[in-house]
């Protein structure tokens, strides 16, 4: 995923930063929800909103074009970007709870 942030343009921030998560800017922040937004140099703002209640969790993930690059690279990247995600939520919610 990385690899696919660096040829979008993402600017990653360092793990420990407070106002961003890897580079997306926190937008809001509450109890159940937080939203991120990340705008590419490639030309994509993203937005991540993830949603959680005690038995589930809601990621959306909402993408809009600034330029025409930006359209042809996502197309490009986006299969691959939703198995990731498939699989990174499947192994979350295979993990124990304390």
């Amino acid at each position: 995923m990385l690899t696919a942030w660096i040829l979008l343009g993402i600017p990653l921030a360092p793990p420990w930063s407070r106002s961003q998560v890897l580079g997306w800017r926190i937008l809001r922040n509450t109890p159940a929800a937080i939203v991120l937004e990340s705008r590419a140099a490639a030309g994509v703002t993203a937005r991540l909103v993830f949603h959680a209640t005690e038995t589930h969790l809601t990621q959306a993930m909402l993408v809009r074009y600034d330029h025409r690059p930006g359209r042809y690279i996502w197309s490009r990247l986006a299969p691959k970007h939703r198995s990731f995600i498939t699989v990174l939520l499947s192994r979350a919610a295979d993990v124990p709870t304390p």
